[in-house]
């Protein structure tokens, strides 16, 4: 078997693996974190495609049941309205394509994701949880850029392009 089928095949089953532990998990406080992790990159998503059409970004408010909002007046609102969840699957494919990157080091994509998380966090989040929270998961992904091994970095990477 061919390096590159066998590592296609390494990927599925692994992916098997982790949806399967996703699945099961889901209502637990281990994958909390993600889930408004995607939440806040549909916001965001919401909010680039305003600006990118011409609007502004008011604010983006998390709740802790896992919604949120992105008030971004302006802009077009067919295009701004349906960012939301494309956007989410678009950073997710971003997220996977640089886990899996023989010419990214894992730690400084896990570095770059969470320095964007803290400033736009700190820019456009106006409401207390979605403070805290993006504030506390961007400085975590900093500390674990910093701390953890470039293995560590890259499957952590993957696990947030996946979910």
């Amino acid at each position: 078997m061919r390096p590159a089928t066998r590592r296609k095949l390494r990927f599925a089953a692994a992916f098997a693996v982790y949806f399967t532990a996703l699945w099961a998990l889901w209502d637990t406080p281990l994958v909390y974190p993600l889930k408004v992790f995607v939440v806040l990159l549909h916001e965001l998503s919401h909010a680039a495609v305003a600006v990118a059409t011409g609007g502004s970004i008011e604010r983006i408010v998390l709740d802790p049941a896992q919604g949120g909002a992105c008030y971004c007046p302006d802009g077009n609102a067919f295009l701004t309205l349906s960012a939301g969840y494309l956007g989410s699957l678009a950073w997710g494919g971003v997220l996977l394509t640089a886990a899996q990157s023989r010419r990214l080091d894992a730690r400084w994509v896990t570095a770059l994701v969470g320095a964007a998380v803290v400033v736009l966090t700190a820019l456009y989040v106006r409401n207390a949880f979605g403070l805290a929270f993006g504030l506390a998961f961007g400085g975590a992904l900093l500390l674990a850029a910093r701390r953890l091994p470039g293995h560590v970095n890259q499957v952590l990477v993957t696990v947030l392009g996946l979910t």
